[in-house]
């Protein structure tokens, strides 16, 4: 008899609250998409109202969710994945009118041993601690930090603690560690903000910001604060959650320089240009096209809606043709004489040249329009562009 078979046995045999034991139902993707039960005692065949001798396929999350509802399902791939014991709180059938129960899981070598009971009633403090047990079990894949604002005591997770590159040293368990690990340009605003919460009446609050990881390099972190509070409103602890977009943030500022290298070798000459997603349908336009439209950079966004708004109603049909080209993966060549409206009411002729990035799929990611503003040349062009 393996350990794990001795361990089952022997709770099975013991407890007198309804026992499991499950193993996980992999998918195609390699998820774990249900647990299927192998194995429980006559409490839980009673609670379930099922005969303990198995021979038929039951799922946990498929065929009893009144009994362990959608909302504990997170808890159990934690546990799958990490290892860690849980107890966990929770109301059959997701229903606050009725009573608690708590269940609590083991990881064994090939699944999980759940033992389940009537919760008791808990103090203002065990329903706090209960609270940070569900963020810390819904968030389990990021870093984290609980700062219990009483005795400034701050536990930060192992995730967070390699984030920081600080995953060896030995820490100080107080909020001073975080606030050092600020960037300089960003510590002052994000504490102000962090303390106008606190003692404000929030109970969330996010924010974007760099810190300084061990090596002296930058990280990008999102972050996502709850401010937990006692029934008359004090603040007793915070909550964060911290999730890594240094790559998000490398890109974006990698983007908006290449536009602000495109605009200034465009100001050199005549030409505007937009760049559009037709994934996101987002537009940006940049500032020469908006003066040759006569607006100035603020007054026209960077939106569908604004490219609808500038284009002459004779190009109208064409703008929808070209949109369900591109969809359809087909980019129009060549020059095309295009009228778009002036903020005066008048028309702006241009010339305009597309050109594309497609995904691996063949789907455009991205469509930059370079526009010369013909007003400027002497060579004339007339007429919307041909609808074939």
């Amino acid at each position: 008899m393996s350990m794990d078979e001795a361990i089952i046995s022997a709770v099975m045999a013991s407890s007198f609250d309804p026992c499991l034991y499950c193993t996980p139902i992999i998918n195609a993707e390699n998820e774990i998409e249900d647990f299927r039960i192998e194995n429980l005692n006559s409490q839980a065949s009673q609670w379930l109202n099922i005969s303990p001798d198995i021979s038929e396929y039951l799922q946990l999350r498929r065929d009893f969710s009144d009994h362990v509802p959608e909302s504990i399902w997170l808890i159990y791939l934690h546990v799958m994945d990490s290892g860690e014991h849980k107890n966990w709180c929770y109301h059959p059938a997701d229903n606050p009118e009725s009573p608690q129960w708590e269940v609590r899981l083991v990881r064994l070598e090939h699944g999980l041993l759940l033992s389940f009971r009537k919760a008791e009633e808990k103090s203002p403090s065990q329903e706090m601690e209960l609270q940070w047990q569900k963020i810390l079990a819904e968030e389990a894949a990021e870093g984290m930090l609980d700062w219990d604002l009483k005795t400034g005591h701050t536990r930060y997770s192992m995730r967070l603690r390699a984030m920081l590159g600080l995953g060896l040293v030995a820490l100080p368990q107080t909020i001073q560690i975080f606030f050092n690990s600020l960037s300089p340009a960003e510590a002052e605003p994000v504490q102000t903000q962090i303390w106008n919460a606190i003692n404000g009446n929030a109970t969330q609050l996010e924010h974007r910001t760099r810190f300084m990881h061990l090596d002296g390099s930058l990280i990008t972190l999102f972050c996502s604060g709850r401010i937990l509070r006692s029934p008359e409103g004090e603040a007793l602890r915070v909550v964060y959650v911290f999730r890594d977009q240094t790559r998000e943030a490398q890109l974006e500022e990698e983007l908006q320089h290449q536009q602000e290298l495109f605009q200034l070798f465009l100001d050199a000459g005549n030409d505007g240009f937009f760049d559009w997603n037709p994934q996101s349908m987002s537009v940006y336009f940049s500032s020469r096209l908006k003066e040759m439209l006569g607006y100035k950079n603020s007054e026209l966004t960077n939106s569908w809606s604004a490219w609808q708004q500038i284009l002459a109603p004779s190009n109208e049909a064409w703008a929808k043709g070209l949109r369900e080209e591109v969809l359809a993966q087909n980019l129009p060549t060549g020059p095309i004489p295009l009228k778009l409206l002036h903020k005066q009411g008048h028309e702006v002729r241009i010339l305009l040249r597309l050109s594309g990035k497609r995904l691996f799929q063949g789907a455009y990611l991205r469509v930059l329009g370079l526009g010369t503003d013909l007003s400027c040349l002497s060579q004339e062009l007339a007429g919307p562009p041909s609808q074939a």
